[in-house]
């Protein structure tokens, strides 16, 4: 499965998130699109659960099954936390949790 964020191409499309895989045929397709309100900056998977960073949201979803992005949650991404992702960790029953240095953990909970 490969995850893809893709900009709006003109002011009058919506960026989206898509998920593409190899079908059982052998060609790359598209298996799932969710319009987002503002492109993707980042994204992470952890598990089963994918987090994206999108301006100053972040955005949760279920990622188990290429065919279905689910919503699960989002949260407030303050514009100065650029987040050490490599230490990073979530769940949908936890949240998610941020390495912030010599700051600690921030925790970000998901909320539906």
């Amino acid at each position: 499965q490969v995850l893809l964020g893709r900009a709006a191409a003109t002011t009058n499309e919506t960026p989206a998130l898509e998920t593409w895989a190899v079908s059982s045929a052998g060609r790359f397709d598209r298996y799932a699109s969710l319009k987002l309100a503002v492109a993707a900056d980042d994204f992470h998977a952890f598990g089963d659960l994918l987090v994206v960073s999108a301006s100053d949201r972040f955005l949760s979803f279920g990622a188990a099954d290429a065919a279905a992005l689910v919503p699960i949650g989002e949260a407030d991404r303050p514009c100065a936390v650029w987040p050490d992702w490599g230490g990073a960790d979530a769940s949908p029953a936890t949240g998610l949790w941020l390495p912030r240095g010599g700051q600690g953990l921030w925790h970000v909970p998901l909320r539906p």
